[in-house]
């Protein structure tokens, strides 16, 4: 009995040997920031895109999209993460739900790394808005200066459009 009780014990080792415990997300992330928001139908509010631990980046092409039924784009800026002046373009699509930008430092600027603010938008939810309203990364592409590719994941974020009221407790004495 002992033989066999050895055996399976070995083969369990081996079994939790070959597990490799979960690891946190490393690499480079492009998110909305911030990832979630609650707002009442008609508010104006803010948003960045971000960029964390990179390095080398020197230029992005990116798209946001977002329902145009319950949201708008008002304005958006190039964040301060790229050296100016730069070269390219932030488009806003209401009728189609998304904003595009495109950036790309000039010669001889360096190429950066680290973590820093791409893109701020300054969006308002739709007056007859109400639920949730995905704010999605689409068709994005970071490049050194060399035009070399960077891999990262995507974060998208999320707009709750409702009319809460903040309810308080009645206190009799």
């Amino acid at each position: 009995m002992k033989p066999y009780f050895r055996l399976i014990l070995m083969v369990i080792a081996m079994l939790l040997a070959g597990v490799a415990p979960a690891s946190a997300q490393t690499g480079t992330v492009v998110r909305v920031y911030p990832a979630f928001q609650q707002v009442q139908p008609g508010a104006e509010f803010d948003l960045t895109i971000q960029v964390d631990d990179i390095a080398n980046l020197y230029a992005y092409d990116l798209t946001l999209s977002f329902p145009p039924d319950q949201v708008e784009v008002l304005s958006a800026a190039y964040g301060s993460f790229l050296e100016e002046p730069l070269m390219g373009f932030i488009a806003k699509d209401n009728v189609n739900g998304t904003l595009w930008a495109v950036a790309s430092q000039q010669n001889p600027a360096e190429p950066k790394s680290g973590s820093g603010t791409l893109v701020t938008v300054h969006m308002r939810a739709k007056t007859e808005a109400h639920g949730e309203a995905a704010l999605v990364l689409t068709n994005v592409e970071l490049s050194t200066q060399d035009g070399e590719l960077i891999s990262c994941s995507l974060q998208d974020g999320r707009v709750t459009i409702d009319d809460y009221r903040l309810l308080l407790p009645l206190i009799v004495r």
